[in-house]
């Protein structure tokens, strides 16, 4: 016997139970797919705090099931928004002008890695007066 636990995404279910929505977003019909197959209803959770992460995990006899903070749950999915947008601006140009894009990049990472260093202060020695 195993004791791993093999996680499932909306994704894994859709293949798993030959769910298909047609060309509908997955975002859109995340909760339709959760809500056939699972009664998450009866969970007694702090909604106003936590947000179900559409993944659970299971080794065959117990589940954990994942929630985030809205908090974490509001950064995820902007996050996500913001890469659709960096892959459709991505889509229509050349490899050479992707290239050079990637590059500047880069060099502005390492440019905000430079100035959070300077910022950082180095620890005070001695006493202070107030």
């Amino acid at each position: 016997m195993y004791d791993h636990y093999v996680p499932f995404d909306t994704d894994s279910l859709k293949r798993l139970f030959h769910i298909s929505r047609g060309k509908k977003s997955i975002d859109k019909t995340k909760d339709d797919i959760w809500n056939e197959l699972f009664d998450f209803n009866s969970c007694k959770i702090n909604k106003k705090k936590k947000e179900f992460n559409y993944r659970i995990q299971t080794d065959g006899f117990a589940v954990s099931v994942e929630f985030v903070s809205k908090q974490t749950a509001t950064f995820l999915n902007a996050r996500k928004k913001y890469m659709q947008e960096c892959k459709k601006r991505m889509k229509g140009l050349t490899k050479e002008e992707k290239d050079e894009l990637r590059k500047k990049q880069e060099e502005e990472k390492k440019a905000r890695k430079a100035t959070q260093k300077k910022k950082e202060k180095k620890p005070e020695t001695g006493h202070r007066l107030l």
